[in-house]
């Protein structure tokens, strides 16, 4: 008999406790005069202020290469060898790639054949060309000689007519004879003079032909050489995918270097902020511990899951510094003169209405206010407040919504 007493008194136990409870939790929000009570170490408060307000676009995102170089392959051929894994650090001018190109090496092969050819002919028609001069030129210097004969005779025939020593046929003769030479002599000078041009019209039209030749074999070994790919800029190597033994065409992408030791901050800002952004605009940002101004350099005009990517460039940067390292920035966008600006609470939002909490005489009262230009710490105010009102700047969670508050001591 005790022990069904016991049990029963123990079951109108729990219900009477747990009315207890609900009325001590009402009365702490509802007494004495059934407005709810915070106390005041609770919550934050900030003063309406008057005069220039800063604006800032915030945005967080990370550092990234300021240029990627795309590798191509120069001409369709085969991968022969590789030299180097991805993510591994390459300095310029090292090689990445050996490539091998049948053609090219038959093309190699040609175009020396074809110089080697041109060379000797070239070669063969100028010594040619020589020896037919110095005939022509052996045959001018007897012509010159047998004029010179020719017109000594004449004087002397002419001293000896003028003295009647020798007959006028004499005479004639011997002066048909200087002009038979001196014609010749004139005949063959030109005719050295023009062979001269002939000869050397053709051996200009082989030495064109020669260096064009040459020139085709210097671009054929360039083709040669440049089946051995090299690192177009120091970095680090990404997305090499190709195989030992796997053709790839002209043009095709083989590797892709990063420039890890130029980096840019590459953020992410919200759509609606984004027509605040311009190229140019200054901005500060913040690296681990570190900060630091830039400049942005680049605004992306394609929308990715409802942001803009901004690039800035960071002035002093170290070169100690990664990519992948996370970055946070504010943008410089304008100022607003003689405004009516508080600290941002957490519920406020831009260009919109909403309600924030005064404090006023021991009590929060529920105020609605009409925000304006935001940053991402401070907000004008359009209506609803006046300079040097004192407002709650923290969320008050439940009591959000409550139009009077108490403030507890």
């Amino acid at each position: 008999m005790d022990l069904k007493l016991e049990k029963k008194q123990r079951r109108m136990t729990i219900p009477i406790a747990g009315a207890v409870l609900a009325l001590a939790a009402v009365g702490f929000f509802l007494w004495p005069t059934g407005i709810p009570t915070i106390e005041r170490d609770a919550f934050r408060t900030a003063r309406v202020e008057r005069g220039t307000l800063p604006q800032v676009v915030r945005g967080r995102g990370k550092l990234i290469p300021a240029q990627t170089r795309l590798v191509s392959a120069p001409q369709p051929s085969t991968v022969q060898e590789i030299f180097v894994e991805s993510g591994q650090t390459v300095e310029n001018g090292q090689p990445l790639i050996r490539l091998q190109a049948q053609d090219g090496e038959e093309a190699l092969i040609a175009a020396q054949n074809a110089l080697d050819a041109v060379v000797r002919q070239y070669e063969s028609l100028r010594i040619q060309n020589e020896l037919a001069l110095l005939t022509i030129e052996g045959k001018v210097q007897d012509s010159r000689m047998r004029t010179a004969e020719a017109e000594s005779r004449l004087a002397t025939y002419e001293e000896l007519m003028e003295r009647r020593l020798v007959s006028r046929i004499e005479f004639d003769e011997a002066r048909t004879s200087a002009e038979r030479s001196r014609s010749q002599l004139d005949f063959e000078v030109r005719q050295l003079s023009k062979t001269r041009e002939l000869k050397e019209a053709e051996l200009e039209l082989l030495a064109q032909e020669k260096a064009s030749l040459a020139a085709a074999l210097d671009r054929a070994q360039e083709n040669l050489q440049a089946l051995t790919i090299l690192a177009p800029v120091s970095g680090t190597v990404d997305q090499l995918e190709i195989k030992p033994g796997q053709f790839v065409g002209s043009s095709d992408v083989l590797a892709r270097i990063i420039d890890t030791t130029q980096l840019i901050a590459q953020i992410s800002v919200p759509d609606y902020l984004s027509s605040k952004v311009a190229l140019g605009q200054q901005a500060s940002a913040t690296i681990g511990e570190s900060a630091f101004t830039g400049e942005v350099i680049r605004v992306d005009p394609s929308l990715r899951d409802g942001n803009i990517q901004v690039d800035i460039a960071i002035n002093d940067l170290p070169i100690t510094q990664r990519p992948e390292t996370v970055v946070e920035a504010d943008i410089d966008v304008g100022t607003l003169e003689d405004a009516l600006y508080i600290a941002r609470p957490p519920s406020a939002r831009e260009n919109a209405t909403g309600a924030v909490h005064l404090a006023q005489d021991g009590s929060l009262r529920r105020q609605p206010v009409k925000f304006g230009v935001a940053t991402p710490t401070q907000v004008q105010i359009v209506d609803g407040l006046e300079e040097g009102d004192i407002v709650v700047i923290s969320d008050l969670q439940d009591l959000a919504d409550r139009d009077t508050i108490e403030v507890g001591s």
